[in-house]
């Protein structure tokens, strides 16, 4: 049996499931949702945008962002490139700030 990593299950979740919710969020009384489809769009566009940046695999970045879809395109357009992500998330009790790194 073949070991997936993250993105490649992502991809096999984009082909078997294009049209289901991958991401609902919910913000200011009003509830958004992005497809599988839609998602792997956004973060195909965010990777291309990296790439003009000249990010490029085994390059470090940090994704500082609050838990938001935004988080997730970010994280996934990452992974596609090959970046290394070094993550801090807010959110929880005020001041803290979980790190974590690949």
């Amino acid at each position: 049996m073949k070991s997936y990593n993250l993105t490649e299950n992502f991809i096999a979740s984009v082909k078997q499931f294009p049209e289901k919710i991958a991401i609902e969020s919910f913000g200011q009384g009003v509830s958004n949702t992005l497809t599988y489809s839609e998602l792997h769009e956004q973060v195909k566009t965010f990777a291309f945008y990296l790439g003009t940046l000249d990010i490029k695999k085994q390059d470090r970045v940090a994704i500082i962002l609050d838990n938001s879809p935004q988080w997730a395109i970010a994280f996934f357009a990452l992974s596609y490139i090959g970046a290394i992500r070094s993550d801090e998330r807010r959110g929880g009790k005020e001041g803290r700030r979980r790190w974590s790194a690949d």
